[in-house]
């Protein structure tokens, strides 16, 4: 489904009430689509918000597209998890390669949880700040904290 396309600039208060058509078009298969992704509900959901936070500024370039409003909001989402799954990516290829030394070396890296093991990679291994990992896997730093944290007891205490 497609939302009318039109050639004129749109008033503000029309850019909220089409994002909240837009809203209530898509939030439904775009939060499907985050959670595909990041494979964790909470953290899509706020993908999810931060994405419609922002998508008035969108709102005209979405109506006079000719492209598929849904490809569009596809391509928003991928740039908003562009630094997600960098960090992802870089952490999968490090345990890929880490993957025999941890499991088979008696190494208690294999009781980390997903979460501690992108975590510790990100900050251990990429050397990132403790803030830009909270921004780039859209959690506060508390969070990031406490996994970390998590992380090294499990390390050092294994389960």
């Amino acid at each position: 489904m497609k939302l009318q396309t039109i050639k004129q600039p749109v008033a503000a208060g029309n850019k909220l009430s089409v994002t909240r058509e837009l809203y209530n078009r898509y939030s439904g298969m775009l939060l499907g689509y985050l959670t595909d992704i990041v494979k964790e509900q909470q953290m899509a959901e706020a993908f999810l918000i931060e994405i419609f936070n922002e998508l008035p500024q969108y709102v005209e370039q979405l109506l006079t597209s000719e492209k598929s409003t849904w490809l569009q909001l596809q391509a928003i989402a991928k740039s908003k998890l562009a630094p997600f799954m960098a960090t992802q990516h870089n952490c999968r290829q490090l345990e890929d390669d880490m993957h025999r030394k941890w499991t088979t070396g008696g190494s208690n890296m294999a009781y980390l949880t997903p979460a501690q093991r992108s975590v510790f990679c990100g900050v251990y291994y990429h050397q990132k700040s403790i803030t830009t990992l909270a921004a780039e896997l859209n959690q506060p730093e508390d969070v990031i904290k406490s996994t970390l944290k998590a992380a090294f007891n499990t390390i050092k205490n294994g389960r």
